[in-house]
C-alpha cells in the first residue's frame, strides 16, 4: 500500500499538479482580494467569500483531471498490470490506490486552510475560525467523494476526456441540484400540474435519492458566519460520507471482471 501511495504522489509532482494549483491559488487570491476590495462595504467578507469559492472550483477540477488521466494512462501504459503480477489483491489495489488521492487531496487542502487563517491574521480578509475549521473538512469530504467518482470513472470507462466529462457534468448536478428542488416545490411556477412537469418532477426526485447534495456543503458564506445548524450539516456530512464506499464497490466491482 505504501508504495502505491508514494507513487501517486511522485505522479503528481511529475504532473507538476502542485505547482499548477499553487499558481492558479495564488493568482484566484489576488483576484478575489481585488474583487473584494471594489465592495463599498465588508471588504474582507466579500474576498474571504471570493476566495473559498474559487479555490473550491480550482481544486476539485484540478484533482479530478489528475485522477483520471493518471487511472488511464496507468492502463494504458500497462503500469497496473505490472503492480497486479505483485502478490496484490484487487481489493487491496483499489483501497491503496484511493488512500493515495486522499493524501494528496489532504496535501492540497490544508494549505489553502492555512492560508485562509493566514490572512485572517494579517488584517486582509476577515473569518469566522470556527466556520473556517468546518469548511475545510467539509472541503476534505467534498473533494473526496468528487475524487472517488473520478476514480471510478477512469477504471470504469476506457477515456480519459469521456470521464472528466462525466465527473465534471456530475459535480455540476450535485451543486445545482438545490435550485432543482426549489422549482419542483414552487406552487407559483407556470408549468405546475401540466403533464411534463409532473414527469420532471418525477425524474428529479429519483435523481436526487441518488445523487450527494454538494449545494449543502463547503459553502463560502460559512467562512464569515460561521454554521448555524450543526445537526444539519452533520446529517449532509454522513450522507456524503456513504457514497465513498458504495462508489469504491462499483470500481472494484468493475475492476475484478477486468482481464490483463
Amino acid at each position: 500500500m505504501k508504495s502505491i501511495i508514494k507513487y501517486t504522489l511522485l505522479t503528481a509532482l511529475r504532473d507538476w499538479l502542485f505547482l499548477g494549483v499553487f499558481l492558479l491559488v495564488m493568482l484566484a487570491t489576488t483576484l478575489s482580494a481585488f474583487l473584494g476590495g471594489t465592495a463599498i462595504a465588508e471588504q474582507g467578507m466579500m474576498s474571504a467569500a471570493y476566495i473559498g469559492g474559487i479555490t473550491r472550483i480550482i481544486i476539485i477540477i484540478g484533482l479530478t483531471l489528475f485522477v483520471c488521466f493518471h487511472v488511464r494512462r496507468s492502463f494504458e501504459n500497462k503500469e497496473v498490470e505490472l503492480i497486479l503480477t505483485r502478490p496484490i489483491s484487487r481489493t487491496k489495489f483499489i483501497i491503496s490506490y484511493f488512500v493515495g488521492f486522499m493524501v494528496l487531496t489532504l496535501i492540497t487542502i490544508v494549505p489553502i486552510v492555512l492560508m485562509l487563517y493566514i490572512l485572517s491574521l494579517a488584517g486582509l480578509i476577515t473569518l469566522n475560525l470556527k466556520g473556517l475549521l468546518i469548511w475545510g473538512v467539509s472541503f476534505y469530504l467534498e473533494a473526496s467523494v468528487a475524487l472517488a467518482l473520478a476514480f471510478f470513472a477512469a477504471v470504469v470507462l476506457s477515456s480519459a476526456v469521456f470521464s472528466v466529462l462525466f465527473c465534471f457534468a456530475f459535480y455540476f448536478l450535485s451543486r445545482i441540484f438545490g435550485f432543482f428542488l426549489i422549482s419542483i416545490n414552487n406552487p407559483h411556477s407556470v408549468a405546475k400540474g401540466s403533464k411534463l412537469s409532473g414527469v420532471m418532477e418525477q425524474i428529479l426526485n429519483t435523481i436526487g435519492i441518488v445523487i450527494p447534495r454538494f449545494d449543502m456543503l463547503t459553502k463560502s458564506e460559512w467562512l464569515i458566519y460561521g454554521i448555524n445548524d450543526a445537526k444539519q450539516i452533520s446529517l449532509f456530512i454522513s450522507a456524503v460520507l456513504l457514497y465513498i464506499p458504495f462508489i469504491l464497490l462499483m470500481a472494484l466491482f468493475d475492476f475484478s471482471k477486468k482481464q490483463f
